[in-house]
């Protein structure tokens, strides 16, 4: 990364549950990260997913990568993705 300068931030993000979870996407990609300028935030928790997508507004210059633990069959997180990836708030091409 030597010689790379960070992006100015994109209207694109990364979600991830929580605080331990940005440290570690920081961690491993953090630099490439920067490099294009994505954004890397916790949602505290992803009860409120569907919401949140919605307020985002993904879309061609506004893409959204969500994070999620424990995504195992039938689980609350597994129920809560699977509803926001049926939503039709969100488009297509996300």
């Amino acid at each position: 990364m030597a010689g790379q300068r960070a992006q100015v931030a994109k209207a694109s993000r990364i979600w991830v549950e929580g605080k331990h979870d940005a440290e570690l996407v920081e961690k491993v990609w953090g630099d490439d990260l920067r490099v294009e300028g994505i954004v890397v935030e916790p949602l505290h928790g992803i009860d409120d997913l569907a919401g949140a997508v919605a307020a985002f507004r993904p879309g061609p210059g506004r893409r959204l990568g969500v994070l999620v633990d424990h995504l195992v069959p039938d689980s609350k997180e597994s129920r809560i993705a699977d509803a926001v990836m049926a939503s039709p708030v969100l488009p297509e091409m996300c």
